[in-house]
C-alpha cells in the first residue's frame, strides 16, 4: 500500500531506510514517514528508528519550541533526562516537551538493535541548545553557533 494522494496511507515498508552515521559507525537507521507521505507540509513528524548496539541518538539537547514523543516498539534503551537514566523496554513512553530545559538524549546500552517510534512537533523559530557541547542550532537556518562565543548582542 502507498500512497499517491493527500490524504492517503502509506506502508511503512515502502519507505526507504535512511542509514545515520558518525566516523563510519552505524548509529541508527530510520524511516521518516512523514516526508514520505503526501499532502501540504506537515506541523508534525513522525520517524521509525532502529538504534544500533552501544549508539546514542544525538548529543543531549533540549528544544526551546518543539516537543517531542518516544514509543519503544521493542528493544531496550536508555533514557537520559538531566542527569538521571531511565530504562525503557518495548511500550514504555516518554515526553519530552518544549521549553523543558533539561537535556535529553537516547543509548542504546544492550547488544541488540531497539525500534522506536519518535513523534514532534516542528517550529522553524526553534532554537536547540546542546548544554554538554556549548552549542545552539538554529531550525530555520540548520547553522550551529558556541553559545560562549564572547559576543554581545549586537554581533
Amino acid at each position: 500500500m502507498t500512497g499517491t494522494g493527500a490524504n492517503t496511507p502509506i506502508a511503512c515498508a515502502d519507505v526507504p531506510r535512511e542509514a545515520n552515521r558518525s566516523d563510519g559507525a552505524l548509529i541508527s537507521r530510520r524511516r521518516a514517514l512523514t516526508e514520505a507521505s503526501h499532502g501540504p507540509p506537515a506541523s508534525v513528524g513522525v520517524v521509525l528508528e532502529e538504534l544500533s548496539p552501544g549508539m546514542k541518538t544525538s548529543l543531549a539537547h533540549w528544544h526551546t519550541l518543539e516537543e517531542e514523543h518516544v514509543f519503544i516498539l521493542s528493544g531496550t534503551l536508555t533514557a537520559q533526562i538531566g542527569q538521571a537514566r531511565h530504562i525503557m523496554r518495548a511500550g514504555d513512553y516518554v515526553r519530552f516537551p518544549a521549553g523543558a530545559e533539561e537535556a535529553h538524549t537516547l543509548f542504546n546500552h544492550t547488544d541488540a538493535v531497539c525500534r522506536y517510534i519518535l513523534v514532534g512537533t516542528r517550529d522553524g523559530d526553534d532554537i536547540c541548545y546542546y548544554p554538554d557541547a556549548g552549542l545552539m542550532k538554529l531550525a530555520r537556518t540548520g547553522q550551529i553557533y558556541p553559545l560562549d562565543a564572547g559576543r554581545d548582542g549586537w554581533d
